[in-house]
C-alpha cells in the first residue's frame, strides 16, 4: 500500500516564498539543478502518442487535456511531449475551469531553455509535481506534461471555480520578465486550450494573480492582452488587427505573384492563407525559392520565425530599409 500524499493534490501549488525557498540563492538554484529530468522528450506526433493508441489510459473519463494537441497544432504551436504524459498526475481534470498562467522565476539561469523543465515535471523535496500541466520554455516551445490535475494553482478561485483538478496550468520559464517568443506564442496557447474545453478564453483564461491575488503576482500585466488576443484567434482562426490590406490591393497582389492563396478554413470559416499571417508566409515561401532568401535560427523556433523576422530577412536581401521608408 502506497504511502498516503503530504499534500492535498486539490489545492497544493509551488510556491517559493510559501515553501521557505529563494529563486535567487545559489544553493536553491543548485538544488533545482541537480533535479534529474527522469524522461523522454520528443516532438509531438499523433500516430505514436501511447494515449490516442491506447496504451496509456488517463483515470476515468478522458481528461480535456487529450484534446489539447490537436487545439495546438491548429493554432500553430510548436510542441512536444514528456512521455508518460497521459498518465501524469493525480485527479481526472473535470474542464470546468480554464487555463492558469504562470511564470516559474528562473533569472539567474536565464536564458537557460528549459531550466526548470525537470523541477515542473518531478517537483521537489517540498512539493511533488507534476507543478504545471503544461511547461513553455524561452522559446516559446510547449511541452506536454501531465493529462491529470497538476499541483500548480494553490488556494484560490476564479468565476466561483476552485481546485487543480477544474484547471489547466501552464509554466512558463523565466519571470518577471517573458520573452518576445513567449508572449508571441502565449495568445496562441490560450486560445488552443479554451477550444479544447469549449470556453470562452476572454473569461477562462486567466492569470495566477487573479485566481490567487492575495498571494500571487505571475503573469500581472501580460495577461490582458495575452487573453484579448486568444480570443480573437478562436473567433477568426488569425490575428488580424494588422491586416490593413483592402480588397483590391489583394486582387492585385494575387494577380501579379499567381498566387492562389487556399487552405483549411479556420474557425470563422475563413481561409488561413486569407487573413495577413497566411499571406506573409506565401509571400516569404516564395521570397525563399525565387530569391534565396533564408531564415535565421532552426526551422520552427518562433523567435527566429516570426513573421516580422522573415519580412526583415527579405527586406535585407531587396536592400530595403524600413526605418527610411525605402
Amino acid at each position: 500500500m502506497s504511502a498516503p500524499l503530504a499534500f492535498d493534490p486539490r489545492t497544493a501549488g509551488w510556491s517559493w516564498k510559501e515553501w521557505g525557498l529563494d529563486p535567487l540563492d545559489p544553493a536553491t538554484i543548485a538544488e533545482i539543478d541537480a533535479i534529474p529530468l527522469g524522461a523522454d522528450l520528443e516532438d509531438y506526433d499523433p500516430a505514436k502518442d501511447p494515449v490516442r493508441s491506447g496504451k496509456i489510459r488517463t483515470l476515468t473519463a478522458p481528461s480535456p487535456m487529450l484534446r489539447v494537441p490537436d487545439q495546438l497544432a491548429r493554432f500553430g504551436v510548436p510542441f512536444g511531449v514528456v512521455d508518460k504524459w497521459g498518465s501524469r498526475g493525480y485527479l481526472p481534470l473535470t474542464g470546468r475551469g480554464g487555463l492558469i498562467n504562470h511564470w516559474i522565476v528562473s533569472p539567474l539561469r536565464f536564458p537557460a531553455r528549459r531550466a526548470s523543465l525537470a523541477l515542473i515535471i518531478n517537483g521537489h523535496s517540498k512539493l511533488a509535481g507534476p507543478l504545471a500541466n503544461l511547461y513553455m520554455d524561452v522559446d516559446g516551445y510547449v511541452m506536454l506534461v501531465a493529462a491529470l490535475s497538476a499541483n500548480h494553482g494553490g488556494i484560490g478561485s476564479y468565476l466561483g471555480v476552485s481546485e487543480n483538478p477544474n484547471w489547466i496550468g501552464i509554466e512558463c520559464e523565466g519571470g518577471p520578465t517573458l520573452t518576445d517568443a513567449q508572449l508571441a506564442m502565449l495568445p496562441r496557447v490560450n486560445a488552443a486550450v479554451a477550444a479544447a474545453l469549449g470556453k470562452d478564453a476572454s473569461r477562462w483564461c486567466i492569470a495566477h494573480s487573479e485566481y490567487a491575488p492575495k498571494r500571487k503576482v505571475d503573469i500581472g500585466g501580460y495577461m490582458p492582452p495575452i487573453r484579448s488576443k486568444a480570443a480573437a484567434l478562436i473567433a477568426g482562426g488569425g490575428l488580424r488587427e494588422d491586416d490593413d490590406m483592402t480588397p483590391e490591393q489583394d486582387k492585385m497582389l494575387r494577380e501579379v505573384h499567381g498566387v492562389l492563396f487556399s487552405g483549411p478554413p479556420n474557425a470563422g470559416g475563413t481561409p488561413r492563407a486569407l487573413t495577413i499571417a497566411g499571406k506573409i508566409d506565401t509571400l516569404t515561401d516564395l521570397a525563399q525559392e525565387q530569391r534565396g532568401v533564408t531564415w535565421a535560427g532552426t526551422p520552427g523556433t518562433p523567435v527566429t520565425h516570426t513573421l516580422g523576422g522573415k519580412l526583415n530577412a527579405i527586406a535585407k536581401k531587396l536592400g530595403v530599409d524600413f526605418a527610411k521608408g525605402e
